[in-house]
């Protein structure tokens, strides 16, 4: 699921709770005739590990990956947890409940393009989202 508008900068905000699987918050991505449908970032949703992480589809692959013991420290197994996706020109930061999981500065990736939730194809899921909002800056 994707937006129809494409952004630049902006700040993001919702609220996510695994119970099975692994999804992500998709930005500054475009559609791309592929298996995985989308080229871009990912900011990682998962049951239990990488969440916050920044993976780039269909380019770098890792480009932020938070290890288990910093997971641990920030992410509320099977309950709601609050994701934010700042992104401005070059600089991109993602917070999980508050705390910084991931930053990128004066960073050569993707600086525009669409935004959505990622349905991880292959595998049996259960990822719901509330309170999406998106600011443009």
């Amino acid at each position: 699921m994707l937006t129809d508008q494409r952004y630049r900068n902006f700040n993001l905000r919702l609220k996510f709770k695994v119970l099975k699987g692994n999804s992500g918050l998709y930005f500054r991505v475009d559609t791309v005739d592929s298996k995985v449908s989308v080229n871009g970032f990912q900011a990682e949703i998962d049951e239990f590990k990488d969440i916050g992480g920044l993976y780039e589809t269909g380019g770098r692959a890792w480009v932020v990956q938070p290890t288990a013991e910093e997971v641990q420290k920030y992410f509320k197994v099977h309950n709601w947890n609050e994701m934010i996706v700042s992104a401005k020109d070059r600089h991109v930061t993602v917070y999980v409940n508050s705390v910084k999981t991931a930053e990128l500065l004066n960073d050569p990736g993707r600086v525009e393009g669409h935004i959505g939730l990622q349905l991880h194809g292959n595998m049996e899921m259960h990822v719901m989202f509330k309170d999406i909002k998106i600011k443009e800056l």
